[in-house]
């Protein structure tokens, strides 16, 4: 299973690329067994 498909990695800007306090998350990968959750804002 790929986590993260080309067509959303295309959306994700590069690194350093938002320049902001409020960044915009792309993308929330989550554990529901452990509430863990990542938010992907760059990639």
């Amino acid at each position: 299973m790929e986590l993260l498909p080309p067509s959303i990695r295309a959306q994700i800007p590069p690194l350093h690329a938002q320049k902001t306090t409020d960044a915009i998350a792309y993308v929330r990968l989550f554990t529901p067994d452990a509430n863990w959750s990542w938010f992907i804002t760059e990639f």
